[in-house]
């Protein structure tokens, strides 16, 4: 709506107002139309590279700079464009989400497949008897140990109990004692021991993988 004042028509504000916005809307949907490749070439008028004119081409042999401008399209035509284009584009992301699941699945197996186990080293006798033996990555010499030190163990246990039956002399709790401590002591050792056979085992079989889903 428009009024006028001594002959001059003027514009109120709410006709201001949507003259700025069909600005907007039209600069915004000449880009859209150029981000899709629905475009012309409108050439420099002076044949000048300029910020407005900064592609060229060739036009029967000349250098002719141009710059890019959307089609005129009808505002049905421009609805059905955008229309096609977002059905386009969820396409394109719902094949996209398939080759991700895809990735995905190819890395989950390769994970969950394949895991390493010591391999079975062979004996090698002089007389060419090859047999396998399992090697467990276990130290022959940390159960040795154990063994030795808690049969000693129950020997000072009987020992402390029969002297104190006998002579009363109360050293059972100190045996008791001593044997906690050094039973500590004797399975961090034994643990050592066998960290260090597993490592060896290891450096010396390398790996063997077997197909598992565990």
């Amino acid at each position: 709506m428009t009024i006028t004042w001594k002959g001059v028509i003027v514009m109120n504000k709410v006709e201001q107002y949507i003259e700025k916005q069909n600005k907007i809307i039209l600069e915004d949907r000449e880009k859209t139309l150029i981000s899709l490749g629905l475009v012309d070439k409108e050439y420099s008028p002076d044949d000048f590279k300029t910020y407005k004119y900064p592609e060229f081409d060739y036009v029967n042999g000349e250098k002719k700079y141009y710059r890019n401008v959307a089609i005129h399209v009808t505002d049905e035509e421009y609805s059905l464009i955008i229309s096609k284009s977002k059905q386009v584009e969820e396409i394109k992301r719902k094949e996209e989400q398939e080759r991700e699941k895809e990735r995905n699945k190819v890395s989950y197996k390769i994970i969950k497949k394949w895991v390493p186990v010591f391999e079975k080293p062979k004996n090698e006798s002089l007389f060419g008897d090859d047999k396998e033996q399992v090697d467990t990555g276990k130290s022959k010499a940390a159960k040795n140990i154990r063994i030795t030190y808690y049969v000693l163990l129950a020997l000072a246990f009987i020992g402390a109990i029969i002297l104190d039956v006998t002579e009363e002399t109360n050293i059972l709790p100190y045996v008791a004692i001593g044997g906690i401590v050094e039973s500590v002591l004797v399975e961090g050792l034994a643990s050592i021991l066998d960290y260090l056979a597993e490592l060896t085992s290891i450096a010396r079989n390398g790996y063997k993988y077997n197909e598992t889903t565990k």
